[in-house]
């Protein structure tokens, strides 16, 4: 008698430990699936920076990542998603490193340096939600 309640008392517990598991499972799966949506981002950023650099282009950045990510049929990356929220251009590495201003003997000889925010929302279904990535690219423009 007692061995049919405990059958009774294992498919309850079974019940609700089993969502758990799933939602544990499904998780994990979103997260490595973000992870690897972040290292495709990041060798689509670095493709990128070495396209700004030899282009030395100064246009929109946005295009041209949206683009490099196109070309990538393998790429798991939306490319409608991802937004340069800030360029800026810095003239000397000190200006770059402490946002202090460059004289002109520092100006001369060196070529820009450009530094991209790029922002990412990958939207997960799992109860995640949505991972934000944030990167910077930083370019040194050859100089010609």
């Amino acid at each position: 008698m007692t061995f049919y309640k405990q059958q009774g008392a294992m498919t309850i517990e079974a019940i609700f430990v089993f969502p758990i598991f799933l939602l544990i499972v499904f998780s994990g799966i979103e997260l490595s699936r973000g992870l690897l949506i972040r290292a495709s981002l990041n060798n689509t950023l670095a493709e990128a920076a070495r396209a700004i650099k030899l282009e030395g282009s100064k246009g929109d950045f946005q295009t041209l990542i949206r683009d490099l990510v196109n070309r990538n049929t393998d790429s798991l990356i939306d490319s409608s998603l991802i937004k340069v929220t800030k360029s800026e251009l810095f003239y000397c590495p000190a200006q770059l490193a402490t946002g202090s201003s460059c004289n002109k003997e520092q100006r001369q000889n060196i070529p820009p340096i450009a530094r991209f925010e790029v922002n990412y929302d990958f939207k997960s279904i799992s109860p995640l939600g949505t991972l934000k990535f944030n990167s910077s690219i930083i370019v040194k423009y050859e100089q010609k």
